[in-house]
């Protein structure tokens, strides 16, 4: 979540809810991994399309927004 709060505009920091979906493409060996969090009381409801690129050889990591939508 760091890179994608690094990326943000807003002023308040992002915490993920729920993951909706997943895809991955194993180019080598890689732990993936998804935690939920309790969601605050009043907060604003998003969802992020975002590409992860990982190179855990190199230490790369890089996020990049594809699009945002407000969740209902």
């Amino acid at each position: 979540m760091k890179g994608i709060n690094e990326q943000s505009n807003d002023i308040y920091h992002l915490m993920p809810v729920k993951l909706l979906s997943a895809k991955s493409q194993q180019l080598s060996s890689e732990d993936v991994n998804a935690e939920s969090c309790k969601e605050k009381a009043g907060g604003r409801r998003q969802v992020y399309i975002v590409t992860v690129w990982q190179k855990p050889w190199e230490n790369f990591e890089q996020f990049t927004i594809k699009e945002i939508k407000e969740a209902s």
